[in-house]
């Protein structure tokens, strides 16, 4: 390992070692294609793709979408790649994940770049990233197209610091590495926010691997460079107005609570990369008091004896060390440590982080197979049976890849493996009632009130369930309003006003048969706000209203933008054609009739 200025030498044993990297890395990808193949087959997944879906699609221009996403978050790279899903796939799922499988292989080659700079050694460092590429934890942010864009983080988070270090390269300082550090930097926050880990590991990387640099004048002059970057997007960050979280006071823990359960947070996310078997999840949630204290203390403990070995080993074991802090660093901006209410449970959170578990797991096995003496069979064993665990997690990614593919049975599974995460049970109220199994969507509901009590903001989803049940189902227009006006009073932003105004004109409409009094609910509700595909049934209504009292203009309008967000709604077209035909628009006709045949022959 080189202490100064320049790099260390890659590979080991020669150039015919090396020979074998392309072909090492061919075999890798293929058992990632093969593993990724399983979520081909999808669906949209229903939590999040439906709203980025609507943000992309009725974006009136470019611009909007370097600003803030469909959840109001500052991800512009992740509103950038559903315009490419538009664009290169034209919204045919299939061809979604053949582009996020691609970007995933991408991926792999900044990363293996990287490794090889932590690792000084081609062959461990395709180990590591074979680890890395081959975990549930990859298949969790490319399966899922909503967090893609945490996959492409990690890349741009590679590539910083791989031109970072390779400013030294040959001897001769290259600011033009320096600076497209620093791009890279700026390219993976605003990709996800996690990315603003990447500053610190800049710094501990070159304290721990290339100590020489810390003397050099030139090295801090780069670090400031990476510091104003993060500034500016800090700045820009807060000039868009951005949320700081999606925690929406689901877990409804103080800040200090969540501080104080960071570790348990930590241990709960870096266990499922070592034993992902039943441990997937869609939606992690927390409620304090749902770990014990003494497990928080375990984990607080656990967490600090990990710091102190990182810090006693640092010049023994300089790789090992900044591996653990590489990990511990890159988690820490979704692991609550600050209270900020991120997450708290998701394997996709550890993309970033597993770069660094991959690398000091592949160091510990080097460490520990150059045991002499009595600890040389054992430390053998250890070896083994980590990589048996490691091939048997292949399988389980694929597994986890399926389940991606289908949101319903992602969040029954997520309930039974953690059937205290109110929020999974959250999630699928909704699409089981959608699918007719109404007493098990009103059970979920009943077992979420039981857990976090009526006036918690978790149970905005149950008592909008219960409002569609008496309105669909018992046919009693009070039960129904009174359940709408709870599910307002929590405030809850994954239930906007315009849904529940389009409810309340549905009572008025479907029970009380008051067509007239509904008008108002429905023009408000699509007055109100941004349109989602959840309220093109609303734009239906009032257009077939509008229609039948002879406004047909304003019906064609609504029925257009409908049509705009939900594409392959063939009622919405049929009703468009059908408009367009009374108003001696044969062209117009024509067309809808043809994209009629189009989806009917899908």
């Amino acid at each position: 390992m080189a202490d100064s200025g320049g790099t260390t030498a890659t590979g080991v044993g020669g150039d015919g070692k090396r020979n074998y990297v392309p072909f090492l890395s061919a075999l890798i990808l293929i058992a990632y294609l093969l593993v990724m193949s399983f979520s081909v087959s999808g669906d949209w997944f229903r939590i999040d793709d439906a709203r980025e879906l609507s943000f992309v699609r009725k974006a009136s221009s470019f611009w909007p979408l370097l600003g803030r996403d469909g959840f109001g978050l500052f991800r512009p790279v992740k509103n950038l790649l559903w315009l490419a899903f538009f664009h290169l796939s034209g919204w045919s799922i299939r061809w979604c994940h053949v582009f996020a499988i691609t970007v995933g292989i991408a991926s792999f080659f900044p990363v293996l770049a990287l490794l090889r700079r932590i690792l000084t050694d081609e062959t461990r460092a395709l180990a590591a990233t074979s680890l890395w590429i081959l975990s549930p934890t990859i298949v969790s942010s490319t399966a899922w197209l909503s967090g893609l864009n945490i996959q492409v983080m990690a890349a741009f988070s590679a590539l910083s610091i791989s031109c970072h270090d390779s400013a030294w390269d040959g001897g001769s300082f290259r600011w033009s590495r320096i600076a497209l550090s620093s791009a890279f930097l700026f390219l993976a926050l605003v990709s996800y926010e996690s990315a603003i880990a990447v500053f610190p590991i800049l710094l501990l990387f070159d304290a721990l691997l290339r100590p020489g640099r810390m003397k050099s004048a030139l090295s801090w002059t780069s670090h400031a460079c990476h510091g104003s970057i993060v500034i500016l997007y800090l700045a820009i960050r807060h000039l868009t107005t951005a949320r700081n979280s999606m925690a929406n006071g689901w877990a409804e823990a103080t800040r200090l609570q969540l501080a104080a359960s960071s570790p348990y947070f930590t241990v709960q996310h870096f266990a499922s990369w070592f034993w992902p078997f039943g441990r997937f999840t869609v939606l992690g949630s927390y409620r304090w008091g749902d770990a014990a204290i003494w497990t928080l203390v375990a984990c607080l403990l656990f967490g600090l004896a990990i710091l102190v070995l990182a810090f006693v080993w640092r010049r023994q074991f300089p790789v090992l060390s900044f591996c653990i802090l590489f990990a511990l660093l890159a988690f820490a901006p979704t692991s609550n440590c600050l209270g900020f209410g991120n997450g708290p449970y998701g394997d996709y959170y550890l993309t970033l982080p597993s770069i660094g578990i991959a690398a000091g797991m592949v160091e510990a096995a080097t460490l520990l197979l150059k045991t002499t003496g009595f600890w040389k069979t054992p430390a053998v064993a250890a070896v083994a049976l980590f990589a048996l665990s490691r091939l048997a997690a292949v399988p389980e990614a694929a597994h986890w890849a399926s389940l991606w593919a289908n949101s319903d049975s992602a969040c029954m599974v997520s309930i039974q493996n953690f059937p205290r995460f109110f929020s999974n049970k959250y999630a699928i109220i909704r699409p089981l009632f959608r699918s007719g199994q109404y007493e098990e969507a009103l059970q979920l509901g009943r077992e979420i009130e039981e857990q976090v009590g009526p006036d918690s903001p978790a149970m905005g989803n149950v008592y909008l369930v219960r409002a569609i049940h008496a309105l669909n189902v018992q046919k009693d227009a009070d039960s129904a309003m009174r359940f709408l006006d709870l599910c307002g009073a929590l405030h809850v932003s994954d239930i906007p006003n315009e849904l529940l105004d389009y409810f309340r004109g549905c009572v008025y409409e479907d029970i009380l048969d008051r067509t007239d009094d509904a008008i108002p609910f429905y023009e408000r509700s699509l007055a109100e706000g941004d349109w989602t595909v959840e309220l093109v049934p609303c734009a239906d209504r009032l257009a077939r209203i509008k229609a039948i009292r002879g406004e047909l203009g304003a019906a064609i309008a609504l029925w257009e933008r409908a049509s705009h967000l939900d594409p392959s709604n063939t009622v919405i077209l049929w009703n468009l054609s059908q408009a367009y035909r009374e108003s001696g628009n044969t062209i117009r006709f024509s067309e809808i009739q043809n994209r009629l045949r189009e989806e009917a022959n899908k």
